[in-house]
């Protein structure tokens, strides 16, 4: 089943493959109708692409983010849709992880620089540099690993999963130079679960908790831990979480059915985390008529 509503999508700006014109090209062949951009740490909506899907046939009705946060040491991604909360303090403050993780990216870039890797300076690398000048994607806020290690390939006749070795060990770990440690706790390179839920309640939104299930994936969490977690979430309050996600094991589908027994009230979103590489495509995962009325209904700016 695919859904023509598509409420978790990334683009280019943060950690996605393609531009926002791109993904909403992709999103018509895909049979999406309604869709909205959650990008990390920032937001990405303007006229502009607001009109270029309205052409395509797309709405795009709200703006939208995903933020990384921490809960008693357990990592949750939070999502925030509004109409509007443009606001400078806000963004600022929403983009903490986003920066924290761009500082260890650029100390990556100087190091391979240094290094005899001819690959541009960090703000020109941002913005995607061409060869004779232009920019690819003069909008994008965050770095990757995969962004650095497309360049270095192609400085150097490595393969990009050859270049991302060279700073994170990756397939080729014998390859690896550079190490540069994360320097922050988990704690303190991520913003609080409850207070970025409050603060995104402050300006309208209605906020989400995005895949609840992918820190009990080996990495840490458990299902026993989100559920007792999400009281202090709807305290703070969340409106809903995503049903439908990566992390779709039995196991998974009793927890999230436990949580539905627990607080029948919460909103049911989803979406497809579409990121343009091996992640789920565009609507495979989505949410019904129904559940997008409900949401539209609680937004407030």
């Amino acid at each position: 089943m695919n859904f023509t509503i598509d409420l978790h999508v990334h683009t280019i700006n943060s950690d996605g493959q393609y531009t926002p014109p791109e993904v909403i090209d992709i999103a018509r062949s895909k049979g999406v109708k309604t869709l909205v951009f959650t990008d990390h740490s920032g937001i990405t909506h303007s006229k502009e692409i607001v009109s270029y899907a309205k052409r395509a046939g797309i709405e795009i009705p709200l703006m939208g983010i995903e933020i990384s946060t921490i809960h008693k040491g357990n990592k949750y991604h939070v999502l925030g849709y509004a109409k509007n909360f443009r606001n400078s303090e806000l963004e600022s403050y929403l983009m903490y992880p986003t920066a924290i993780k761009n500082e260890r990216y650029i100390k990556i870039i100087e190091m391979l620089r240094s290094s005899g890797y001819n690959i541009p300076v960090h703000r020109e690398m941002l913005k995607g540099i061409n060869v004779n000048g232009t920019y690819m994607h003069k909008d994008k806020w965050m770095f990757t690993g995969t962004l650095i290690a497309s360049y270095v390939s192609q400085v150097s006749g490595l393969s990009p999963d050859e270049a991302r070795s060279l700073f994170s060990g990756g397939i080729y770990p014998e390859k690896r130079f550079i190490y540069i440690e994360k320097g922050k706790s988990r704690e303190e390179r991520y913003l609080p679960t409850c207070e970025v839920i409050r603060k995104l309640r402050e300006y309208g939104a209605v906020t989400i908790l995005a895949h609840p299930w992918w820190e009990c994936t080996g990495r840490g969490n458990t299902t026993e831990n989100v559920i007792a977690h999400f009281q202090d979430f709807i305290d703070a309050g969340l409106a809903g979480f995503e049903a439908l996600s990566q992390q779709n094991d039995e196991c998974f589908v009793e927890a999230g059915n436990k949580l539905d027994k627990m607080y029948p009230h919460l909103l049911h979103v989803g979406g497809s985390d579409y990121h343009g590489d091996k992640r789920p495509d565009l609507g495979v995962r989505g949410v019904t008529e129904e559940n997008y009325r409900k949401l539209m209904e609680m937004v407030r700016i």
